[in-house]
């Protein structure tokens, strides 16, 4: 883009109660990478966190902050979605309401937030279950937000149980930046055409090996404009993404009949506070 290097980063944290430490510490990865760019950088999330979005970030507590006593001294996932960040990236929707102060302003009466819903816990036939912010968009000091969508109807259409976040960034470009180079993924083992994905939890954790047909995923993408703006949007699983029955209860999503492990078999039984 006009010569300076971008960093487009996508990251989808594993549930934490069914891969406990592993969600931690790939978020600590994450943000120790993340630490070390330079130039632009655009972070799109499906991160299982926060537990408490507040209004004021300070506020804000993830699911495995550092200091709780699951993680034995190490560190939490606080250092990369939480107040504790240690790479330079803002939330986006955070910096929209900063700009935005009527629309901040209605957070006054709960500030606990959460500031959007992008995810329901604990949903079920006759219970919406508990919002959630679990995905959004993460940008560096080269952009402003124009505009920020949560299309939760949207997602749920679309087969997911996510709501599909757009944002319309505006750059402001330095050409003193030094560009960044993105590095290539190692080959994966294709899926075949026609069968369904494998099943997962209902926070939708996809499993390293295969290669998921296109969208039924939720990647983040970047595309340039004419006009200089980017386009960075979160596009939601397809309606091939399935849920095992489990114990032969009805259920209100599709079912598939692919063997799942039995620590994961049960997934409309997950609690409503997801790690």
């Amino acid at each position: 883009m006009d010569g300076i290097g971008l960093t487009a980063v996508s990251h989808h944290a594993p549930p934490g109660v069914s891969w406990g430490l592993v969600k931690p510490r790939q978020a600590v990865a994450f943000a120790r990478r993340l630490a070390t760019q330079r130039g632009p950088v655009l972070l799109g999330a499906d991160a299982n966190t926060p537990l408490i979005d507040a209004a004021d970030f300070a506020a804000t507590r993830t699911h495995w902050h550092t200091g709780d006593r699951r993680l034995h001294g190490e560190p939490g996932d606080d250092l990369l979605f939480g107040p504790s960040k240690i790479r330079p990236l803002e939330d986006a929707l955070r910096r929209w309401l900063a700009d935005h102060r009527g629309e901040a302003a209605a957070f006054t009466g709960r500030p606990l937030g959460p500031l959007a819903i992008t995810h329901r816990t604990g949903r079920r036939t006759h219970s919406p279950g508990t919002g959630r912010r679990y995905d959004s968009i993460w940008m560096s000091g080269h952009w402003t937000v124009e505009r920020i969508d949560h299309l939760y109807d949207e997602g749920i259409a679309a087969g997911s149980d996510h709501a599909v976040v757009v944002a319309d960034l505006v750059a402001a470009w330095m050409p003193d930046i030094a560009s960044t180079k993105l590095t290539s993924q190692p080959a994966r083992r294709p899926m075949p055409v026609g069968q369904p994905a494998p099943s997962m939890p209902s926070d939708t954790e996809r499993r390293p090996d295969v290669d998921y047909p296109a969208g039924s995923s939720s990647p983040a993408a970047t595309a340039a404009t004419a006009d200089g703006r980017s386009r960075h949007h979160t596009t939601a699983p397809t309606a091939g993404y399935h849920r095992p029955a489990c114990d032969g209860r009805s259920y209100p999503f599709p079912c598939a009949a692919p063997a799942v492990p039995a620590t994961t078999a049960c997934t409309p039984e997950w609690p409503d506070l997801h790690s």
